[in-house]
């Protein structure tokens, strides 16, 4: 059985992970004379570690479980999942104080939707970021093309 990490465990981790950003940091400082954006660069992804921000991109073919896959990330039903191809959509997940959900539209102006706990973020998900019913009878294959 794997072992949940600790909010211990994880500080531990990120301060091992920036030591050794911040060594490799002054090595590229002393030895590199290369430009100083590849050097800020580094200075900015120990910011982003120290103020846990990440980003992570999730990509694959149609039904290859990336929902589900996030879903198991976050320890949290949130983006919709199924047998067939269940999600239609770009989705961004920030780390908040507030859950909430604001919504780009592609064709126009979009909608926010604060203080809903998680089950209401999954049916609105459903609603707007889901393969509609009407047309799960198409293959994935040509879905896949027009999204």
């Amino acid at each position: 059985m794997q072992k949940n990490m600790t909010n211990k465990d994880y500080k531990e981790r990120k301060e091992a992970v920036i030591a050794e950003y911040e060594k490799y940091l002054e090595i590229r400082s002393e030895n590199d004379n290369k430009s100083a954006t590849d050097l800020n660069n580094l200075k900015e992804k120990i910011n982003k570690i120290e103020n846990d921000k990440f980003i992570i991109a999730v990509a694959g073919e149609a039904k290859a479980g990336k929902s589900t896959f996030i879903n198991a990330l976050l320890g949290v039903d949130l983006l919709p999942t199924g047998v067939l191809q269940a999600t239609s959509a770009v989705i961004e997940i920030e780390n908040s104080d507030s859950s909430g959900l604001r919504v780009i539209y592609a064709e126009g102006p979009g909608e926010e939707f604060k203080e809903m706990d998680v089950n209401a973020i999954l049916v609105k998900l459903q609603e707007i970021a889901a393969v509609k019913e009407e047309f799960r009878n198409i293959p994935h294959t040509l879905l896949q093309e027009y999204i």
